[in-house]
């Protein structure tokens, strides 16, 4: 009987020292779990940082370009004008030169 609660002691300490190092290699992978879960988010929120400072440069971007568009509207519109005011221009010179011909021309009969 002695034999037995002594085998029986054995088997409780050994068990004990089995379940001691199951715990401990649990601990460690709990431990390397929460330390890979820590680096992950750290790394998401570096990459909700740079993904909300690249939006407002784009959006700034997208403002200077709007602001670009309407300065290029605003210049085809001056360019549009001085064109007509060229053509306009053009139509005045020919008619003077056909008035200036007919001034010569009664000149030269008189």
């Amino acid at each position: 009987m002695l034999n037995t609660e002594t085998a029986r002691k054995e088997e409780l300490v050994r068990t004990g020292e089995d379940s001691g190092k199951e715990l401990s290699k649990l601990k460690t992978k709990l431990e390397e779990f929460v330390t890979d879960k820590t680096e992950q988010s750290s790394r998401l929120q570096k990459i909700e940082s740079e993904s909300s400072s690249l939006k407002l440069k784009l959006e700034d971007s997208l403002r200077r370009l709007h602001y670009k568009e309407e300065e290029i509207k605003r210049i085809n519109g001056e360019w549009e004008s001085v064109s007509a005011k060229e053509a306009d221009l053009s139509k005045m010179q020919a008619e003077v030169r056909a008035k200036l011909s007919e001034v010569d021309s009664r000149e030269m009969s008189l």
